[in-house]
């Protein structure tokens, strides 16, 4: 019986640790996290933007997204675009990105998502420390997020440079989605009000 305990244990720990390490994501997750073929062609110089501006960029077809998923897709995936915008709310995915829900100040009915990868999920160790910095500058001021989109009692100013991402349209809708399924992915800097 102490055996068969035992071995159901040590199962019970290997598939906790599987779990642990597969929750980064998958879909399109080399684009996301800047580890694909295409990443020397991204433009670091921000190119800035408004939120309802970025909404009206032409998107590649579903189809090309789900075939070609680790290719990127310019010039909206090699731009770094720098956004004003207010922050409604975040949370935290089943990938563990900080999923972030923008809106334009001056068309506050104009959302999209800017998503910050967690350190664990990038290959670059800078890189990891830079998208650390910014989770923890958004829990020290907001609080932890949770599965559900924690809403923020006033919007806040926030400026954040990142990189132009087009996502896959999901079954059900993700909060703030632009219509045209545009992100800021990775977020590469973030400055909140205030700071």
């Amino acid at each position: 019986m102490r055996t068969c305990q035992t071995s159901l244990f040590t199962v019970a720990i290997f598939f906790a640790i599987v779990q642990s390490a597969s929750a980064c994501g998958t879909e399109r997750w080399a684009v996301k996290t800047l580890t694909d073929d295409g990443v020397g062609d991204i433009n670091h110089t921000p190119e800035s933007a408004s939120v309802t501006e970025l909404g009206q960029k032409d998107p590649p077809s579903q189809e090309s997204l789900h075939q070609d998923g680790d290719s990127r897709f310019g010039p909206v995936e090699t731009t770094t675009y720098r956004v004003k915008a207010l922050l409604l709310g975040y949370r935290s995915e089943d990938d563990e990105d900080f999923h972030l829900v923008l809106a334009d100040p001056d068309h506050a009915d104009n959302t999209m998502i800017a998503e910050i990868p967690a350190s664990d999920c990038v290959d670059d160790e800078a890189f990891g420390e830079k998208l650390q910095s910014m989770r923890d500058a958004l829990v020290s001021r907001f609080g932890k997020p949770g599965a559900h989109t924690k809403r923020l009692p006033h919007p806040m100013p926030i400026t954040l440079r990142g990189i132009g991402f087009f996502d896959i349209t999901h079954s059900t809708a993700q909060d703030g989605v632009a219509p045209n399924g545009i992100e800021l992915h990775p977020v590469i800097g973030l400055r909140l009000s205030g700071q």
